[in-house]
């Protein structure tokens, strides 16, 4: 009942929305939006390297499905099933805050984009380990939290600079072709750490995300030119 009530809230919600002029030509298959979307991501550096970044944090980020967080709760930290709840509060707490921190400190934000883009990567890799490597619940909740906010922080840049890197018209082939990237790597991923937790533990799989992390903020620091918010450049 109150799932339908959100649904309910939020589509009254979207009317509000200020309508976007449209051509009356025809529209494109999704599937060939799809494939102009990825012919856009190989021919211009700073998407092809966001590409990356979408594969391993998809990867990264299936740790945090109920399913093995629950198995960490239970194995790891030894603790009732509500930590499992109170953890996934403290994670969606943390993207909240971090997003009203970007939004209070927009200019900031903007203006160091690079930095803000690769500090919130190390922020992510280092709550991610050490939350690996904690067995104190209390101490679990401020890790997935950090971690929450540090992909906020993270992300927001990421995304500010794919959007300024396209034309409008082009954004929805980018955005179609970078969703079919990291729901495909996503589903299978999830396969590959249910195995990997089920195999050998749940703290490996964790290291495992923390290490992609590591690689996320390498990739970013070596690459860090082409980092650039309005990069348009294409090869």
């Amino acid at each position: 009942m109150g799932s339908d009530c959100l649904f309910f809230l939020s589509s009254c919600f979207l009317s509000f929305l200020n309508n976007v002029q449209s051509s009356n030509e025809k529209q494109p298959s999704p599937f060939v939006e799809m494939k102009e979307g990825w012919h856009i991501l190989y021919r211009t550096p700073i998407l092809r390297k966001m590409a990356y970044i979408e594969g391993l944090d998809s990867i990264a980020a299936t740790v945090w499905i109920a399913a093995i967080l629950y198995v960490f709760v239970s194995e790891r930290l030894q603790a009732d099933h509500q930590w499992w709840g109170w953890i996934n509060g403290a994670f969606f707490l943390g993207l909240i805050l971090g997003s009203l921190y970007c939004m209070k400190y927009a200019n900031l934000v903007e203006n160091k984009i690079r930095k803000v883009f690769m500090l919130g990567a190390i922020a992510a890799f280092f709550s991610t380990f050490l939350f690996a490597l904690n067995t104190i619940p209390v101490i679990a909740l401020i890790l997935a939290f950090s971690f929450g906010a540090s992909m906020q922080i993270k992300g927001i840049p990421q995304h500010t600079m794919i959007q300024t890197s396209v034309s409008l018209t082009q954004l929805s082939k980018v955005y179609a072709a970078l969703g079919a990237l990291g729901t495909g790597i996503f589903a299978l991923s999830s396969l590959l750490m249910g195995w990997l937790a089920e195999t050998f533990n749940v703290q490996l799989v964790f290291l495992f995300s923390a290490a992609l992390m590591a690689m996320i903020s390498i990739l970013i620091k070596v690459n860090q030119q082409v980092f650039v918010k309005g990069n348009v450049k294409q090869t």
